[in-house]
């Protein structure tokens, strides 16, 4: 990591939020909305500045409420972290 420019720096953290959505994006689609509905609680009250347009409610996670969403919230940490350290080392 020394010697990195800040465009490289830059580049790094894009990429590596763009993995992040993408592996969010990975996990929903796997687990599906009728799973996600019932390991996950949503916040329900909806306001001006948390209304959600197409990534917001497909994306939508919300507090793990049993014990599978938080393995799938630990899991999808883990792969965000994973990937963010690859993306960073290399």
């Amino acid at each position: 990591m020394l010697g990195m420019t800040d465009l490289e720096i830059a580049r790094r953290v894009i990429f590596s939020f763009i993995s992040a959505l993408c592996i969010i994006g990975i996990f929903s689609n796997v687990i599906g909305e009728r799973r996600k509905k019932l390991w996950f609680k949503a916040r329900s009250q909806v306001s001006f500045f948390n209304r959600r347009g197409y990534f917001g409610r497909a994306f939508l996670f919300g507090r793990p409420i049993t014990k599978e969403g938080v393995e799938v919230a630990v899991a999808m940490y883990g792969c965000i972290a994973l990937v963010t350290f690859v993306i960073f080392m290399i």
